[in-house]
C-alpha cells in the first residue's frame, strides 16, 4: 500500500444552509460528456440531483449528512473539476482518468482512494448440454454416466444476493456467442473516493450497477441512511463484489455443459469455446485477485476514515471476496484440465476408430490367405471338385463368424 501522502481539502471550516429538496430531474448530461449525481442524504431526509456544474459540488457536499457524488464518464475537464473541488492530488486525478488501474487502495490526509475492476458479463461462449440417445455408443454412455456422477458446482452466491438473477445475455441461444465476439466479458474501472461525509464514485461509462443502493437509500431499508459515508462506501464495495459473483456463476453454471461437449463430440468449435473461457477467467483473476490486499486494508478500523462501525461491515465484505476468489481458482484450475479432456477425447476418439479397422483387417487375413493360396497359378486339385467352391465360401463364413464370437467374448468389440 502507498504510504500517506499530505494534502488539504479546500473549505473544511466552512458551512452551508441545507440546499431545497428539488424535483427528480431527467439525467441530463454534464458538460463534454459526464454525468453527475449527487445524492445527499440522513435519517430525516433524501436529496437526489443532477450536477449541470461541477463547481456547485464545494458549496452542496457542505451541507449537513452523508454525500455520494457518481462520476459516470471519465470526460477529463470535467473531472479535473471535481477533483479540484474535493481537493484531490494530482497522483489521484492520473490513476482516475487512466484506466486499467490495478485494483488498490491508498491513504491521503484529506480522503481515502480505492481502485476496483467491475465485470459484466454479455454471453458466454459456451455450447448446449449434450443429452443421450439412442445412436450414442457405449463409451460415450459410459462417459455420460460418468460426468453425471462427478459433476461439481463452483459458484457460491453471498447470503444477500438474489438466488433466481441471471447475468444479462447469459439465457438460451445467448451461451452460443461469436467465440470472436471481444465484449463478451467487459472490465470498467471504478474509483472511489471516501472522506468524513462525502463518497465520490468514478465510472468509465453511463451504466448504473448501484441501483438496488440507490433504491435503498431513497426507500431507507435497513435504516441505511442513518450509517455513516465509510458503511456507504462499504455498500458500492459489496455491490461490485456480488457483480463478481455473477460474474463466476455463469461460467460456473455452464462448465459441466462444456466438459460433456469436449469429451462426447470434441471440435475445434469446442475447443475454441474453451480458449475463450480461459481468456475470460484469465480476466477475472486478474480483477478479483488483489481483493486480497484491498479487503484486508479496508477492514482495519485504524485506515483512514473507515472506523470501527464500516470496519465490521468490509470484513463481511472480504469474506465475500475470499469466496470470490477460491471459485476464480477453481474455474481456472476447470478450463486447464478442459485442455486434458480434450485430448483425451480425440485419443479415445482415435482409438475407437483404430480399433475397428484393426477389427476389419484382422478379420480379412484369414480370406485374404485363402484367396491367395487358391488364386495362386498352379493346378489344384479342388478345381475338379464342383462342390470346391460354395465349400470355401462356407469355410471363409465360418472364420468371419468364428472371429467375431471371440472378439465379443474378449470385450472387444
Amino acid at each position: 500500500m502507498a504510504a500517506r501522502r499530505s494534502d488539504q481539502a479546500p473549505g473544511a471550516d466552512r458551512a452551508a444552509a441545507e440546499p431545497e429538496r428539488p424535483e427528480r430531474p431527467q439525467r441530463p448530461e454534464a458538460p463534454d460528456g459526464a454525468t453527475l449525481t449527487l445524492v445527499s442524504f440522513d435519517a430525516e431526509r433524501f436529496d437526489e440531483r443532477e450536477l449541470d456544474d461541477p463547481a456547485e459540488l464545494a458549496e452542496l457536499v457542505r451541507a449537513p449528512g452523508t454525500h455520494w457524488l457518481n462520476v459516470a464518464g471519465l470526460d477529463e475537464g470535467t473531472v479535473g473539476a471535481v477533483a479540484e473541488a474535493i481537493g484531490l492530488h494530482p497522483l489521484t486525478l492520473g490513476d482516475v482518468l487512466h484506466v486499467g488501474q490495478r485494483p488498490q487502495v491508498e491513504e491521503y490526509d484529506a480522503y481515502l482512494f480505492v481502485v476496483l475492476r467491475m465485470l459484466t458479463v454479455r454471453n458466454v461462449a459456451v455450447p448446449p448440454t449434450p443429452v443421450a440417445s439412442a445412436n450414442d455408443s457405449f463409451t460415450e454412455l459410459k462417459a455420460k454416466v460418468a460426468l453425471r456422477r462427478t459433476a461439481n458446482r463452483f459458484a457460491r452466491r453471498p447470503r444477500h444476493a438474489a438466488t433466481n438473477e441471471a447475468a444479462p445475455g447469459l439465457g438460451g441461444d445467448a451461451l452460443r456467442a461469436d467465440p470472436d465476439d471481444p465484449d463478451r466479458l467487459r472490465t470498467e474501472q471504478l474509483s472511489l473516493v471516501l472522506q468524513e461525509r462525502l463518497v465520490v464514485t468514478f465510472q468509465e461509462n453511463s451504466s448504473d450497477p448501484f441501483g438496488p443502493l440507490r433504491e435503498r437509500l431513497r426507500e431507507d431499508h435497513g435504516q441505511v441512511r442513518t450509517r455513516s459515508a465509510a458503511v456507504l462506501a462499504h455498500h458500492l464495495v459489496d455491490l461490485v463484489i456480488d457483480q463478481y459473483f455473477t460474474v463466476v456463476e455463469s461460467y460456473g453454471d455452464n462448465l459441466e455443459a462444456l466438459e460433456e461437449e469436449l469429451l462426447l463430440r470434441p471440435s475445434a468449435e469446442a475447443f475454441a469455446h474453451v480458449n475463450n473461457l480461459r481468456r475470460d477467467i484469465r480476466h477475472v483473476r486478474r480483477a478479483v485477485w488483489p481483493l486480497r490486499e484491498v479487503m484486508a486494508k479496508l477492514e482495519q478500523p485504524d485506515t483512514a476514515f473507515v472506523g470501527e462501525e464500516a470496519a465490521t461491515y468490509m470484513r463481511d465484505a472480504h469474506s465475500h471476496a475470499l469466496q470470490v476468489i477460491e471459485t476464480v481458482e477453481a474455474l481456472r484450475e476447470t478450463v486447464t484440465g478442459l485442455y486434458d479432456i480434450y485430448l483425451t477425447a480425440l485419443n479415445t476418439r482415435m482409438n475407437d476408430v483404430i480399433k475397428v479397422l484393426t477389427v476389419i483387417s484382422t478379420i480379412f487375413i484369414p480370406l485374404t490367405f485363402l484367396a491367395g493360396l487358391y488364386g495362386m497359378n498352379f493346378e489344384q486339385p479342388e478345381y475338379r471338385i464342383a462342390w470346391a467352391y460354395p465349400a470355401l465360401l462356407g469355410v471363409m463364413l465360418v472364420l468371419v463368424l468364428g472371429m467375431l464370437w471371440l472378439f465379443r467374448r474378449k470385450g472387444w468389440i
